[in-house]
């Protein structure tokens, strides 16, 4: 009920209790006094109401500033947060299984998804303690090639299809750029 409702209603039970006692409404004080105390009452509890849905909503615009805050850090501003260069591209780690054509994950570091397709191959009960080894391919590999994990046997080196290929994120669009 609004506050000029409860103060329609407490005035209309005001004048019905004088008229009920035989009185002149305009003159009834008793009934003007109690009607005074309902009226501030109902104002210290509408006051209550408000002020704590003050502090709510405060509380919410708060949480919602600091989300902002840390959206604006990780979104609009990607290449601070990352220490990049304006234009400097980001290289992302994915750890995959080639034969099933799997991705476990994609990680900021190599040595993350290299630790998660281990840990994943060593669930395979025969390669539980067995030697694992990263192998890169090509002539003259670089921390920018893919590398294979490959289990070390007495025959000889063994590909078992876990791989960490490098993924190129860049920051911005270039419509200039190649496709």
């Amino acid at each position: 009920m609004s506050a000029p409702e409860e103060l329609e209603e407490i005035g209309w039970l005001a004048t019905a209790r004088a008229s009920a006692q035989g009185a002149d409404p305009g003159l009834d004080w008793q009934g003007a006094a109690l009607t005074s105390s309902r009226i501030a009452h109902s104002a210290q509890q509408r006051a209550a109401r408000l002020l704590a849905e003050n502090a709510r909503l405060h509380g919410e615009v708060v949480r919602l500033t600091d989300e902002r805050a840390v959206l604006a850090k990780t979104v609009d501003g990607l290449e601070t947060v990352l220490d990049l260069a304006a234009g400097e591209n980001l290289t992302l780690w994915r750890a995959e299984h080639t034969e099933g054509l799997l991705v476990l994950d994609t990680y900021l570091t190599r040595t993350a998804a290299e630790e998660h397709c281990i840990s994943v191959a060593r669930r395979d009960p025969g390669l539980t303690n067995a030697e694992l080894r990263w192998i890169q391919d090509g002539p003259d590999p670089s921390d920018e090639d893919p590398a294979y994990l490959y289990v070390l046997r007495d025959d000889g080196e063994r590909d078992i299809g876990y791989a960490v290929t490098p993924i190129t994120a860049k920051a911005a669009f270039d419509p200039d750029g190649d496709e």
